[in-house]
């Protein structure tokens, strides 16, 4: 009886341990095709030419920036400010983490600790249908659903008139551009829209107005 019983509890315990380490191998593996799924994830995700297109979707910067499309908004919209016509293409959240020593400086000089803030992108299309000289200046100020105001002329990171697109306009003559501003949050599910305010426009030559300025609402 002894011996069966000694025999049953061997039995017993190597069967335990042959549990156990199925359990470990099966687990083990769970979190290799885990790992393997994120990091193939990650790859499918990054973007190495062309704008950013799809949410989830990043590249990386000449300095190591990474930039992530956190949200988009694909507007397609065609204002009237008669002899100026602009058309909106997109607004874009995105997010800038793994900062370099500009995107450092930056929130330095503005007082935020933080490892990474948001941008919202503008890119657009603009038009003088007539024969005159006119002055438009495109964005004046973007006001958000958390309260934020950014005024454009100050805080726009591309400044450079030939990619911004705005200024002076020949007669018959088209423009594309686009503008970047940051908006010093982290969490881009709280920004649930923006108001874009256009400015006036002016003849390039004598002080007169053609069109007052719009504000467009735009919801992500």
């Amino acid at each position: 009886m002894k011996k069966c019983f000694t025999f049953f509890t061997a039995l017993l315990t190597v069967f335990m341990l042959l549990t156990a380490c199925s359990n470990n191998e099966a687990s083990s593996k769970n979190e290799s095709e885990k790992s393997e799924a994120k990091t193939k994830s990650s790859e499918d995700s990054l973007k190495t030419d062309g704008p950013l297109e799809k949410v989830g979707q990043w590249r990386n910067e000449d300095d190591g920036t990474k930039v992530t499309l956190k949200k988009i908004a694909k507007l397609d919209k065609t204002f009237d400010l008669d002899p100026i016509k602009m058309k909106i293409d997109d607004v874009k959240v995105l997010e800038r983490s793994n900062l370099q020593e500009k995107g450092k400086k930056l929130l330095e000089q503005k007082g935020i600790e933080a490892d990474k803030y948001l941008t919202i992108q503008v890119s657009y299309s603009i038009e003088n249908t007539s024969d005159k000289n006119i002055m438009f200046n495109g964005i004046d100020v973007i006001t958000t659903s958390t309260k934020q105001q950014i005024d454009v002329s100050s805080e726009d990171m591309v400044l450079t008139p030939a990619k911004t697109g705005v200024g002076s306009f020949y007669g018959k003559v088209e423009k594309e551009g686009y503008i970047v501003v940051p908006y010093f949050k982290t969490d881009a599910d709280e920004l649930k829209y923006i108001n874009i305010k256009l400015k006036d426009v002016y003849d390039d030559e004598v002080p007169t107005k053609y069109h007052d300025g719009i504000t467009e609402k735009v919801d992500f």
